[in-house]
């Protein structure tokens, strides 16, 4: 199983993208799906604009195509990639736990 992590910008989402290791793109449904491992978790993350409906397909995707367990809104916008990074570490070790 895996955690979905979704962004409603690329500039959000990107600098978590960039640590992720072993990451593969996946392309389905209008959207790009990053698909890898994160601190020993693994981990799927897209962009998918603003809109709660593009955020429910998303999510939608992610449960039927990742086999995502639980799923994290990333709502950190423009933010310097340590910050964005540390936010994420946090949100993950709350949610995991």
């Amino acid at each position: 199983m895996k955690l979905g992590i979704i962004g409603s910008s690329e500039n959000e989402i990107m600098p978590f993208v960039k640590c992720i290791s072993d990451a593969k793109t996946v392309s389905t449904a209008m959207l790009k799906f990053y698909d890898g491992v994160y601190k020993n978790i693994n981990v799927v993350a897209l962009y998918c604009g603003v809109c709660k409906v593009n955020a429910a397909i998303a999510t939608q995707v992610l449960i039927d195509k990742f086999d995502v367990f639980q799923e994290l809104d990333y709502k950190y916008p423009l933010i310097a990639d340590k910050k964005a990074t540390k936010w994420l570490e946090n949100n993950l070790i709350l949610n995991l736990n």
